[in-house]
C-alpha cells in the first residue's frame, strides 16, 4: 500500500487546526447538499407533520396513485404551475449546481491541504474552471452509479417476487454498486485538481488512481464508524463541528497520496 491511514489522518488534523472554522462551514454546506442526507430531513418533516396533525402514520389512510391524482387534480391551476416550476428547479439544481458545489468542496479541502489557509471562494471553483466538463462528468458518474444499482436490484426483486431458489445468491449483487462507488471515488477530486482534463481523461485517471485501492479505501471509511456513532449520540453536533470536516480533509489527503503514488510509478 502506498499510504497509511494514520498518516492521512494526522495530516488531516493538522490542516483542520490551521483553518478550523472555514473547514466547518464548507463541510456543513457540502453535507447539506449531498443527496443522501435528504432522506433524513424528509423523515423528520414527515414525523413532525403527523405529530402536529394528531394522526399516526401506521393507521393513516394509505396514499395510493388514484387518490394522489385526485389531490393533484383538485389543486388550482396556478398552484400546479408553481409546483411544477419548483420541481423543475430542484432537478436542474441536482444537474447543474449541486454536483459543481460538491467538486468545489473537494477543491477547498485540497487547497487547505496544500496551504492550510483555503478561502471559502474555493467552494465555487468549479463554476469558473471547465464548468461544462464538471457537469458532464458528475452526471455520468451519478448515472453509472444509478445503473449499477439497477443491475443489482432488478435480478434480486425478480427472484423474490417469483420465489426463485436463486434469490439468496442475488443478494451478492448488492456488492456491485458499492464497489463502483469506490471505483469512482476520486472523480470529484480530479475535477477540482485537474480542470483542464476532458471527461474521458478524468475517468481514465480515476481508474488508474483507484486500481487495487478500493479495499484499502473501504477500510479507511470503516475507521470513521466510531466517530459516526458518537456523532449520532450528539444529534450530529459532533459531526458538524468535527467529524465531517475531519472526514473530508482525510479524503483530500487520500487523493494527494494516490496522486503522488501514481506520479512515482509513471516516473520509473
Amino acid at each position: 500500500m502506498d499510504w497509511y491511514r494514520s498518516e492521512l489522518k494526522r495530516r488531516a488534523k493538522d490542516s483542520l487546526k490551521r483553518n478550523y472554522w472555514r473547514c466547518i462551514l464548507v463541510a456543513l454546506i457540502v453535507f447539506l447538499i449531498t443527496p443522501s442526507t435528504g432522506n433524513a430531513n424528509i423523515s423528520v418533516q414527515s414525523s413532525t407533520f403527523y405529530e402536529a396533525s394528531g394522526t399516526n402514520p401506521q393507521i393513516a389512510a394509505p396514499f395510493t396513485e388514484s387518490n394522489g391524482m385526485e389531490y393533484l387534480n383538485a389543486l388550482p391551476q396556478n398552484v400546479k404551475s408553481t409546483l411544477g416550476a419548483v420541481i423543475l428547479l430542484i432537478w436542474l439544481s441536482f444537474l447543474f449546481i449541486i454536483p459543481v458545489l460538491q467538486v468545489g468542496g473537494c477543491s477547498f479541502f485540497l487547497e487547505n491541504a496544500w496551504i492550510s489557509n483555503a478561502g471559502i471562494r474555493q467552494l465555487f471553483h468549479a463554476f469558473k474552471h471547465n464548468y461544462l466538463t464538471t457537469v458532464l462528468t458528475m452526471f455520468l458518474r451519478n448515472l453509472f452509479l444509478f445503473l449499477w444499482a439497477c443491475v443489482s436490484l432488478v435480478p434480486f426483486l425478480f427472484c423474490v417476487f417469483t420465489q426463485n431458489i436463486l434469490a439468496f445468491p442475488c443478494v451478492l449483487l448488492f456488492v456491485l454498486p458499492v464497489m463502483k462507488a469506490y471505483e469512482y471515488r476520486m472523480i470529484p477530486y480530479l475535477l477540482a485538481d485537474r480542470p483542464e482534463l476532458s471527461c474521458r481523461e478524468i475517468l481514465r485517471q480515476n481508474k488508474r488512481l483507484m486500481k487495487k485501492q478500493k479495499w484499502n479505501v473501504f477500510v479507511l471509511d470503516l475507521s470513521f464508524w466510531g466517530w459516526s456513532i458518537l456523532s449520532a449520540f450528539t444529534f450530529n453536533i459532533l459531526g458538524i463541528l468535527y467529524v465531517n470536516p475531519y472526514r473530508y480533509a482525510t479524503n483530500a489527503e487520500l487523493y494527494l497520496a494516490l496522486k503522488r503514488a501514481e506520479e512515482a510509478r509513471l516516473s520509473y
